[in-house]
């Protein structure tokens, strides 16, 4: 059995259970042996979650400031190394013209890695410029062909729809794992709407995308994420009755305990 299968399988043997798939997004190596040891299923690492982990904001990676790819071949090994044997799956960035995706699947299977996602993504920029990037051939098609081409590799695959369209797109690919991403906030720390108000309307958006895809998949394997969903409440309202049956933490499970966590233990300290 080859990781694919055998990742697969465990997530299967958890839904058979009733339990929600917990996909945790690691930017550093002490965050994924945490995770290993919390007993997470899967460990996503990504550029935006190094550099959140470096004290910069996510947003770094979709200026011309940080190269993804090659933020992930120099931390991702370490990671994977500290991951011990938690799966992980690297997030490519199709669009790179100097780590064609071919190259980069090839480092990432020598790296340790079962799998790969499409992070950084084009939805992250917004719909004017998303639908400008897949004008020029850099969108969402070319994520989407860079997870089939895993895909054919024998890679587990997990891809991220920001809308309905994406999302069945995904599934008639047969990709293995399909997140749901609601990106509009706000979030905890930039509430614009009343928090109940605007979290009701990303889980609408979560319902009426998971719902797209299970009409071409009843099996589709679906999780959630987004800025609304920050912490275990909010992340348990984009599951009950979505159609979803997991999360996957970013920021929530990764950068907020960490800083806050040692503000805290720091400030105890200094009031000794």
């Amino acid at each position: 059995m080859n990781k694919r299968d055998a990742v697969l399988g465990s997530i299967y043997e958890c839904m058979d259970n009733g339990n929600t798939i917990f996909v945790f997004g690691a930017g550093s190596g002490l965050s994924a042996k945490a995770a290993h040891v919390a007993g997470a299923h899967l460990i996503s690492v990504y550029s935006t979650a190094i550099l959140r982990m470096k004290g910069l904001n996510s947003l770094m990676c979709a200026l011309p400031v940080a190269n993804a790819n090659q933020l992930l071949l120099e931390e991702g090994k370490v990671i994977v190394h500290q991951a011990n044997c938690t799966p992980c799956i690297a997030g490519i960035a199709a669009q790179d013209p100097f780590h064609s995706v071919s190259e980069m699947l090839d480092k990432i299977a020598e790296m340790g890695f079962c799998g790969v996602s499409n992070e950084p993504f084009a939805g992250i920029y917004g719909d004017w410029f998303a639908e400008v990037l897949e004008e020029y051939g850099l969108g969402f098609s070319v994520e989407l062909d860079m997870l089939r081409q895993a895909s054919e590799r024998g890679l587990l695959t997990m891809g991220w729809a920001f809308n309905e369209e994406q999302a069945v797109r995904l599934t008639k690919a047969g990709i293995d794992i399909i997140g749901i991403m609601v990106m509009d906030g706000p979030s905890k720390y930039t509430e614009e709407k009343a928090p109940q108000e605007a979290l009701e309307e990303a889980v609408k958006k979560v319902k009426s995308m998971c719902q797209a895809a299970l009409k071409v998949n009843r099996q589709a394997i679906l999780i959630t994420h987004g800025d609304p969903f920050y912490d275990v409440n909010t992340a348990t309202a984009s599951l009950v009755s979505t159609g979803a049956v997991g999360y996957a933490s970013g920021s929530s499970g990764e950068r907020i305990p960490a800083f806050d966590g040692i503000v805290s233990t720091s400030k105890d300290f200094l009031n000794m």
